[in-house]
């Protein structure tokens, strides 16, 4: 009877009928697939933590990178996959399409004139086939802070061309459901931050998908406080913590705020974490302790 039920085992083991189950893959993960509306290949980041093992649901925190840098920068922050081990959270950050894609964002975005008058240029950066440098839209080394009364509102859709913003938007959910297939994901979990041209795409797909999130952290990326729909992250009780460095060289901190007490007057869970020292592009990396006690402290409601 043993060596028939082997003999049953191995057959059906070679038949593909039983399929060996592998363990699940950990640690800091380059991945990849086909954007079938581009017909590229696109790249993204993930981060598991070790002690993932399938048997449990975990939580999701997803990182959209600035302007001009990639999906593996922000993987390289430091800090963030150590937090998220401690914490046993997964990380997915995605390209969304290319370095300036901006993941679908509609909202007027609030900046000093003199960095307004770059706006062209970041809208031809963003068209395929441009090559625009690496890096390019960081803060110059002796940049000044941004003064309060120094503000220039882009208009909507300034920043990118408008089929690669929607490759972006198509880009990040693509891999958002990826992730979610192959990994036991929270649903009551999930979250969204993102730095500069992130936060933009972090306030535009917590509006555009309320559904998905438990709670957002956008840093350094002020939109024009009257443009948004607050209502969406009120009924679906999404908590939003506003992250602006003091010394931030494309927006004062006070534009932020405008935000943030624009959204509390109607309802929502809004609050402001103001970086002392905090440059636009450092800010977000020196409190991410703070950022995670935030976020894993919510949960989306039944």
């Amino acid at each position: 009877m043993i060596r028939l039920a082997l003999f049953l085992l191995f057959t059906l083991l070679d038949a593909g009928v039983i399929a060996a189950t592998a363990p699940p893959e950990t640690g800091d993960l380059h991945r990849s697939y086909l954007l079938p509306e581009a017909n590229e290949t696109i790249e993204y980041r993930l981060y598991i933590p070790k002690t993932y093992d399938g048997t449990h649901a975990y939580p999701l925190i997803v990182v959209l990178h600035g302007s001009s840098t990639t999906a593996s920068d922000e993987m390289q922050v430091p800090g963030l996959r150590e937090q998220a081990e401690r914490r046993k959270v997964i990380l997915l950050a995605p390209q969304g399409y290319n370095a300036f894609g901006g993941y679908g964002d509609i909202y007027p975005v609030v900046v000093t004139r003199e960095a307004a008058a770059q706006a062209d240029a970041l809208l031809l950066a963003s068209r395929p086939g441009a090559n625009a440098a690496h890096g390019m839209t960081r803060p110059s080394a002796d940049a000044q802070p941004a003064a309060a009364e120094d503000y220039a509102e882009l208009k909507i859709n300034g920043l990118t061309d408008p089929r690669v913003s929607r490759l972006s938007e198509l880009d990040t959910l693509n891999v958002l459901t990826r992730v979610r297939s192959e990994y036991r994901i929270d649903p009551a979990r999930i979250y969204l931050i993102g730095n500069s041209m992130g936060a933009g795409g972090v306030a535009y797909l917590a509006a555009r998908y309320p559904q998905l999130w438990a709670a957002i952290a956008p840093s350094s990326g002020p939109f024009a406080a009257w443009s948004y729909p607050y209502f969406q992250l009120r009924e679906q009780h999404i908590a939003a913590l506003f992250i602006h460095g003091d010394q931030d060289e494309y927006s004062h901190w006070k534009w932020s705020q405008e935000i943030v007490a624009r959204a509390r007057r109607e309802g929502v869970d809004a609050r402001l974490l103001v970086v002392p020292g905090g440059s636009h592009v450092q800010a977000w990396r020196t409190v991410l302790p703070q950022t995670f006690d935030f976020l894993l402290a919510h949960r989306r409601s039944p």
